[in-house]
Order: C-alpha cells, then structure tokens, then sequence
C-alpha cells in the first residue's frame, strides 16, 4: 500500500530536521575544538589582516551555501503545509457533504408511501353513542334529497 501524502511529507520533515541538527552539532563541534587550539595555542592563531579577510571570504561562500539550503528548505516545507491544508479542507468539505447527504433534514410529515397510516395515539371508544341514520334526521332531510327506491 502506497504511502500516504501527510506520511511522505512527515518523513521528508523528519529527515531535514535531522539533517539540520547534524550540521548544527558539527558546526558547534568544530568551533569548541578551534576555541579550545586557540587557548592552547595562541601564537598559533595570530593572523594578518590579510589572511583574516582571505578566510571570511573562503568561509563566506559555505555561509551562503548553508543560508540557501535552509531557505529552499523553509520554502519546502511552507509548500507541502500549503498542500496538506488544501487536501485537509477538501477532505473536511467531503465529510460535510456527505453528513449532510446521510442526514434526512427534520421534517414533521411523514414520508410518501409509509406502511404505518397517520393516526393518533389514543383510541377512541364509541361504545355510549348510538348510530343514527342520516336520512331518519329532521334538520338532515331537509337540506339532503332522498331519492325513493
């Protein structure tokens, strides 16, 4: 199974940060060592200015060197974080979707072609009325015609 984006993107993340200390402890090992030749050895270290100017020169171009790897790597970063936000609200846009397609929106009808027909909860009891006939009514003959068989 292949790996995901965010794993791809942690490893890379990962990798550059161990990479990045790797070099910070070589540099801050190499400087206690000349530190510790210069206490050592001080007449060792005595340069002309020339010879400074010469060295913060060499030094410089790996200075450079070092300050645009981290930029491209800066740069790296900000762009896979850009990419794995873009995917993460497209994913979260999904779910809504789909939460909203799962989740019938609140109706007080009930649905079309139900099983269960619409009646009230209590049941009524007719047993003290008496059944009249319509037609044997007074006030219901006069507005009703009834035809002789």
């Amino acid at each position: 199974m292949p790996d995901s984006k965010a794993s791809q993107a942690k490893r890379s993340g990962n990798a550059a940060e161990l990479l990045l200390r790797f070099h910070e402890q070589q540099a801050r090992l190499y400087l206690e060592q000349l530190l510790e030749d210069i206490a050592r050895r001080p007449s060792t270290f005595a340069f002309t200015k020339d010879e400074i100017l010469n060295g913060l020169n060499e030094a410089w171009s790996h200075i450079g060197e070092y300050i645009q790897s981290l930029d491209e790597l800066r740069a790296t970063f900000e762009k896979e974080l850009y990419e794995e936000t873009a995917d993460n609200r497209q994913l979260h846009d999904e779910n809504e979707d789909l939460e909203r397609i799962m989740t019938p929106p609140p109706t007080t009808e009930s649905p079309t072609g139900s099983s269960q027909p619409l009646t009230s909860l209590v049941k009524a009891q007719y047993s003290r009325k008496c059944a009249h006939k319509l037609d044997k009514n007074e006030d219901f003959q006069n507005k009703v015609r009834k035809y002789d068989k």
